[in-house]
């Protein structure tokens, strides 16, 4: 006949303290960038245990592994939405991720522009035209010149 031996182990880890696992600060979103205009964003994360390493999963950047910065300048093909996962990761590999909505917007580009002349004591009306990329047509207009006021809504600079 067989004997049935009951028995229970436990393990005790003594003096052993875990560290908190990292944690992102929140990234607002979206995050709004203009193409060709430069962007940078500093990640932020908390906790953890030694060195934290951060990452990311987008095609279009990289962020700086050792210290969490985000830069790079956007380019045409970037026009529109994208969302992005960062990531941060301790050396115990315990981690933290956040998808982060970014919106690139294009530039406004001339679509007829010719050259104008002056003459003294003449009137002068020359229309711009502007397209923007994202609606066609919604374009804000200004201009720096002391000698003239260019029209913000419909681009039309009468002097």
């Amino acid at each position: 006949m067989r004997k049935l031996l009951s028995f229970s182990i436990f393990l005790f880890f003594v003096g052993m303290v875990y560290a908190a696992p990292p944690v992102l600060e929140e990234i607002p979103g979206p995050q709004n960038l203009t193409e060709a205009s430069a962007y940078q964003y500093d990640v932020n994360a908390t906790g953890g245990e030694g060195d934290l390493v951060y990452s990311d999963d987008s095609p279009y950047f990289t962020i700086d592994s050792a210290t969490g910065l985000i830069s790079f300048t956007p380019i045409n093909e970037m026009i529109g939405d994208f969302i992005a996962v960062i990531i941060v990761r301790d050396e115990n590999f315990s981690v933290d991720a956040q998808a982060v909505n970014f919106s690139v917007n294009g530039l406004a580009y001339f679509t007829d522009l010719d050259d104008g002349n002056v003459t003294v004591d003449g009137q002068f009306y020359y229309d711009i035209n502007a397209t923007d990329p994202e609606d066609g047509t919604n374009v804000n207009y200004v201009d720096d010149s002391s000698i003239f006021v260019i029209n913000s809504t419909t681009g039309i600079i009468n002097f």
